[in-house]
């Protein structure tokens, strides 16, 4: 089953086109909303990929993860599971599948194997997640090992043992990675929902606050100029996404590639407290003051990480558009929310290494609240 609702999967073109080489029906798929009963009325035994902590949508009191396959930071939950392979840093999760499952690539009695859409569909994200096994980019040598074992199931095998792998995978990368990129027709929500991780992370006196990542290919520069002419513009976008996902902290972690020379570029940008919909006027100032500590923490504590290496940014310039008309807030001239937005020069930070340095600056917080304003006691 995969967790991302049917209508969003045109979102990842790269996806489309990855069932598309491995022919593919999206009608063969099994989406999260196309089961019409609530959890509570599923089966309890779940099996992990590409996480490896049961989220609290499926969480119950009988529930048992009985397998993971991994590639992110242990969260220790689910000991018990078999198999449970988490191994990180490693480029694709695809990977750690094809290591796990290889023995079935093996001819049967009969001579059979499966079919080679298998093979093409690991392939695909291999080689979406490493850019094509990209030199010096995120691939290990379980990628690499992984992606020629499947080229040759693939109909992709080599004429010769180059380490640039066969000429069709050059080809076929550079197509995913284009339709990855082309995300001119997207709305700000559709950018914000694409690549999106939702995370629940408890303060020291075991407060809870709900955080959204998004992964988005395009510069903040250029998404603002995008949403310039737009309604309802970059800011309150932010801010509908926070009250949509009933969010403490927005962030943005962009992607994309200079425009003069083209070398790979992020950035980090947190909203904390854009989920409050009463005006300025009408929020207590201890709601106020609740959002500017956590801001203010989260910041510290992300500038003090060494492996994100952020260089913050001032919000003017080429960035005054946050706040300024393309950036207009859901209650013009009044702000509640704060943001915080950095150039992140240690490129290879992804999501993978973000998402802990929130947690553990989360974890050693006290006498922090809610910032959504419905949630607070007042």
């Amino acid at each position: 089953m995969i967790q991302t609702p049917r209508p969003d999967l045109r979102l990842r073109a790269e996806n489309l086109q990855a069932f598309e080489l491995a022919k593919i029906e999206l009608d063969d798929l099994l989406c999260v909303d196309d089961i019409r009963v609530p959890p509570s009325k599923l089966a309890s035994s779940f099996a992990l990929v590409d996480h490896n902590s049961l989220l609290p949508y499926w969480d119950r009191p009988d529930a048992q993860v009985v397998g993971i396959i991994d590639h992110h930071k242990d969260e220790g939950k689910h000991t018990d599971a078999s198999p449970r392979n988490i191994t990180e840093p490693l480029g694709s999760c695809a990977s750690l599948v094809t290591e796990t499952f290889k023995d079935v690539f093996a001819p049967d009695h009969d001579g059979n194997t499966p079919p080679q859409a298998l093979a093409t569909l690991l392939l695909s994200a291999i080689y979406i997640d490493t850019s094509g096994l990209k030199p010096h980019g995120k691939a290990e040598h379980i990628d690499r090992v992984a992606a020629a074992f499947l080229e040759k199931f693939a109909g992709y095998a080599s004429l010769s043992d180059s380490p640039e792998g066969p000429p069709s995978r050059k080809a076929t990368t550079a197509e995913l990675i284009e339709m990855k990129h082309n995300v001119a027709l997207l709305s700000s929500r559709d950018l914000l929902r694409r690549d999106y991780k939702e995370y629940t992370f408890n303060t020291a006196d075991d407060v809870t606050l709900r955080v959204g990542l998004s992964t988005v290919p395009l510069s903040t520069k250029a998404w603002l100029e995008k949403e310039a002419q737009k309604e309802p513009g970059y800011r309150k976008s932010l801010e509908a996404w926070a009250q949509e996902r009933k969010l403490d902290v927005v962030g943005v972690l962009t992607t994309y590639k200079s425009a003069n020379k083209g070398h790979h570029r992020r950035e980090l940008l947190i909203l904390v407290g854009g989920g409050i919909t009463e005006r300025l006027s009408s929020v207590s100032s201890n709601v106020k003051g609740n959002v500017g500590v956590l801001a203010g923490a989260l910041a510290k504590g992300l500038e003090g990480q060494e492996s994100l290496e952020l260089e913050p940014r001032e919000l003017k310039g080429e960035f005054a558009d946050i706040k300024g008309p393309a950036g207009e807030h859901a209650h013009a001239k009044e702000v509640v929310g704060i943001v915080h937005i950095w150039r992140q020069n240690n490129v290879k930070a992804t999501r993978k290494i973000i998402a802990p340095a929130f947690k553990s600056i989360i974890e050693g917080l006290d006498a922090v609240k809610s910032t959504l304003a419905e949630e607070v006691t007042l």
